[in-house]
């Protein structure tokens, strides 16, 4: 096996744990944990839709979702320790949103803390978020940031949010306006308001709700993405970010 190849054999393990991640949220979306309710107003000119006895999302999903950026993350530091001269147990591989400085004032410039060649460094700088040319670098930070949560707080909490949804409306009286609460389900909160012109007591509302289970921690604008989304971007932003140093491996 080429040297590449034993750096990546964290992430293909951490894309074996996706597929089974993409299983389990699947089943837990099919069997639609939540029980969807129409009040409608006094006149019948407005149905509010909400979800009542919404059902956490199984531990085994949010434990799947710890494993799997884990594993995603040590890749980085594998490759760090491949790449180093004298490795030792400080050797990682650093991200940084913003250059740091020495007591002097003077930049610091990212290293792996292993000795490794000045060739190295010059594309573990190019690499950083901070540097914003690197297209995966805003995913390294979310990796990182991930990481350290479900390492040091707590397990990576998830939830079914509205993404998608479908509808029909037979019987209606004139226009009629259609808004959604788009994002997470949350027990007694609307999710959908039908607004008629008119009274339409006898109109009959078909909703289907499609959600997907997300991460609370991920920071807007990905926090409505699906979990399983938000992954395969991190695994895909780690394996580039290995690619960029396959000439020194």
């Amino acid at each position: 096996m080429s040297r590449e190849g034993e750096i990546l054999r964290k992430l293909d393990w951490a894309k074996e744990g996706l597929k089974t991640l993409d299983a389990a949220c699947k089943k837990f979306i099919r069997s639609e944990p939540y029980r969807l309710v129409s009040n409608p107003n006094s006149d019948a000119t407005e149905y509010v839709y909400s979800v009542e006895n919404v059902k956490p999302v199984p531990l085994e999903i949010d434990l799947l979702v710890g494993d799997i950026i884990h594993n995603t993350r040590t890749t980085l530091d594998h490759l760090a320790f491949a790449l180093s001269r004298r490795p030792s147990d400080k050797t990682n591989f650093p991200i940084w949103d913003t250059p740091l400085r020495n007591k002097k004032g003077r930049i610091i410039q990212p290293s792996f803390r292993g000795r490794e060649p000045v060739a190295i460094k010059r594309v573990l700088k190019s690499v950083q978020p901070y540097i914003g040319t690197f297209p995966p670098h805003r995913w390294l930070s979310m990796l990182r940031d991930l990481d350290n949560t479900d390492k040091h707080r707590f397990i990576q909490p998830g939830i079914a949010a509205l993404n998608g949804t479908a509808h029909g409306v037979y019987g209606e009286t004139g226009e009629y306006q259609v808004d959604y609460e788009w994002g997470p389900l949350i027990d007694g909160e609307p999710v959908a308001y039908f607004r008629f012109a008119m009274p339409n007591p006898h109109v009959k509302i078909n909703l289907h709700l499609m959600p997907d289970v997300t991460l609370q921690t991920v920071r807007p604008p990905w926090g409505d993405e699906s979990i399983v989304s938000v992954l395969w971007t991190l695994t895909g932003a780690v394996q580039t970010t290995v690619r960029e140093f396959r000439a020194f491996l």
